[in-house]
């Protein structure tokens, strides 16, 4: 703050805004480090007017910025933590809390028990006890406050199924609730209290129970102040306020659960229509509807009776907190109200109104799978998606899914329902149960099969494997052909020659026609199916070029020349005599006779020559004649007649 001085309030009224500002800053880091769980000593009056807090948190420092409009030397502030004392300071140094400054205090170590007391002007204005909850997941039950009344006295009991760590005791007023009292019936030494910490924290449980705590309050009045009093006597002491229409009475046991309980002077019943609820919608599919009205009453000294109206016209008398009566309701709208009175006939009401409408029961069915649909897989089990969609002219609650009779999924507020399931191989149950908002419900059902489906077959039916396919030319004409079989289907055949795709075809055969020069080659057929598994199938062939065949062309046959008529020898006499020496006769040359032109043999069944009669040659002479023909040929072999095939 500059130019001027600063003027610094030391009336305790007007600095009541700025300790409380710093009494919630304090209570906000504790209550985020520590706990919630307080139990409170000393508490000064909090303001009447709102007093904003805006605070930061880091770690064990807190900074909270004056909303309060005025200022406090911070002299006279004193905060302590365990007794020691924690560190203050201003933003601007100067020790003193001007409106819209920062104050940093930085309260250290915390422990699971923290002590916290706030001294300003030599006065403690607060004082409480900071506990850490403790995790007992034996501990369920939340603190119980009962109590029993005789004329305006009440004796109060308080118990825990563990322990009651704080009790915390209020006292309302016309400017709100203000701090009365406090203790704590584990033990009234704080020492006693962290040693019960300690040990938790070396052997993992609770041993210091508190049982059981009683307590007492009771209310006075003072004619002449025409003002309440309330005094409240608890094991630490006695404490009183005047000027008081209730005590608020406030329980913490020792993991952090909290029971409060009001007791006043003769208040008004309290009471509730618990069915049906406000508003609420109650479909029938006829003309009427059967209504359950239900309320509870609750009174600070009882309750003498308790009256149910429906259209106002009493339907019921109960002589107890609470009251049920079932009626028939027409369609259309009503009104249903509870009327509680108390011991001292005081009375308060309650009313809902409610409507019976007239409503179907919803539609069901389902989109997935379809009704005898087969899901492939080539597992042993497939996922699939279940989906069902329902309707209803008043809105559809929910839809629940079961796989062969096992609750699989529900989805709440939605026309649709979608989850993805698994299901093994085999026949199958999908059901859709979907209910409305007056859980009316409709079923569908469906029936599916899963099948595993297993990858097809292939064969090369030609070539053969180790085929060998010969040629005389430079190139072979070669037809590969492929057969595929699956049980699902086949989708497409695809050929290959040495791994180079020569041809795909989207049947369950394949035939290719291809040129291959003289080599060996690998061919390969590979199958797919419909879910996209494959078999493949491989031979290995050969092309081979041979020599080539030679083209015969048929020589005519000669027509062989005459032979020469041998001279005979004469016969010998019957007389023997002595042979004479015969003349030897000389060969002759023979003439050889013209060529005739020769007549070609048809094709492809040649005629043969028929074989002439042949005439010795002249003696010493063999005339052999080959010639390069498929018919038989005459000739002559040492002056005998010789058949010669070329």
């Amino acid at each position: 703050m500059t130019g001027g001085r600063i003027r610094v309030l030391g009336d305790k009224r007007a600095t009541t805004p700025i300790v409380t500002l710093i009494i919630l800053a304090i209570s906000s880091l504790l209550a985020a480090s520590i706990g919630s769980t307080v139990l409170k000593l000393v508490e000064e009056t909090m303001p009447r007017e709102s007093v904003p807090l805006i605070v930061s948190q880091t770690g064990t420092s807190v900074e909270v910025v004056n909303t309060a409009q005025t200022s406090i030397d911070l002299n006279s502030l004193a905060i302590y933590i365990n007794d020691r004392k924690a560190s203050v300071a201003d933003e601007n140094g100067n020790n003193i809390w001007e409106p819209n400054e920062k104050l940093r205090i930085d309260l250290g170590q915390l422990e699971d028990v923290a002590v916290v007391q706030i001294i300003y002007a030599n006065q403690v204005v607060y004082k409480a006890i900071y506990f850490k909850p403790v995790p007992l997941y034996s501990d369920r039950a939340f603190p119980s406050i009962t109590y029993t009344r005789s004329g305006t006295s009440y004796t109060v009991e308080i118990s825990d199924d563990t322990a009651v760590i704080a009790v915390n005791v209020y006292a309302g007023t016309k400017n709100g609730e203000e701090f009365l009292t406090g203790y704590s019936p584990v033990s009234s030494n704080i020492d006693t209290i962290r040693s019960c910490y300690e040990n938790y924290e070396k052997s993992g449980t609770w041993a210091c129970e508190s049982g059981k705590s009683q307590m007492s309050a009771s209310f006075s009045h003072d004619a002449n102040e025409k003002k309440t009093k309330a005094t409240v006597s608890t094991p630490s002491g006695t404490s009183s306020k005047s000027d008081v229409y209730f005590i608020r009475i406030e329980a913490s046991d020792i993991t952090g659960k909290l029971s409060s309980i009001v007791l006043s002077l003769d208040s008004p019943p309290a009471v509730q229509i618990t069915s049906p609820q406000n508003g609420a919608v109650i479909p029938t599919t006829s003309n009427s509807a059967t209504v359950t009205i239900s309320a509870t009453a609750s009174d600070d000294f009882g309750i003498a009776r308790l009256e149910l109206y429906v259209d106002g016209k009493l339907i019921e008398t109960c002589y107890t907190t609470t009251c049920s009566k079932t009626v028939n309701a027409a369609v259309g709208a009503h009104t249903a109200t509870a009327v509680a009175y108390d011991t001292a006939n005081q009375q308060s009401s309650a009313s809902v109104s409610f409507t019976v409408a007239q409503d179907s029961p919803p539609s069901v069915s389902i989109e997935k799978p379809k009704n005898g649909e087969k899901i492939i897989t080539t597992y042993n089990s497939a996922a699939f998606e279940a989906k069902a969609v329902a309707s209803d002219d008043k809105g559809i609650d929910r839809i629940e899914l079961y796989l062969d009779g096992v609750l699989q999924g529900t989805c709440y507020s939605t026309t649709t329902c979608s989850r993805i399931l698994s299901a093994s191989t085999g026949t199958h149950t999908l059901k859709a149960v979907a209910y409305d908002t007056a859980n009316q419900k409709a079923e569908a059902s469906v029936s599916f099969t899963v099948i595993k489906d297993s990858p097809p077959t292939v064969e090369i039916l030609a070539p053969r494997n180790g085929e060998t396919v010969q040629t005389n030319q430079n190139t072979a004409e070669v037809v590969i052909r492929a057969r595929a079989d699956d049980d699902f289907g086949v989708e497409r055949i695809e050929l290959y020659l040495n791994g180079n795709r020569i041809d795909t075809c989207y049947s369950n055969s394949c035939n290719k026609n291809v040129n291959l020069a003289p080599g060996t080659y690998t061919a390969q057929a590979v199958a797919y199916d419909t879910r996209g598994q494959s078999s493949t199938a491989s031979i290995v062939f050969s092309v081979v070029k041979t020599a080539p065949t030679p083209t015969l062309t048929p020589t005519p046959t000669p027509t062989p020349a005459p032979a020469p008529t041998p001279t005979p020898t004469p016969t010998p006499a019957p007389t023997p005599a002595p042979t004479p020496t015969p003349t030897p006769v000389p060969n002759p040359t023979p003439t050889p006779a013209p060529t005739p032109t020769p007549t070609p043999v048809p094709n492809p069944t040649p005629t043969p020559t028929p074989t002439p009669t042949p005439t010795p040659p002249p003696s010493g002479l063999a005339l052999v004649k080959i010639e390069k023909i498929s018919v038989p040929e005459i000739g002559w072999r040492n002056g005998v007649p010789a058949t010669v095939t070329s």
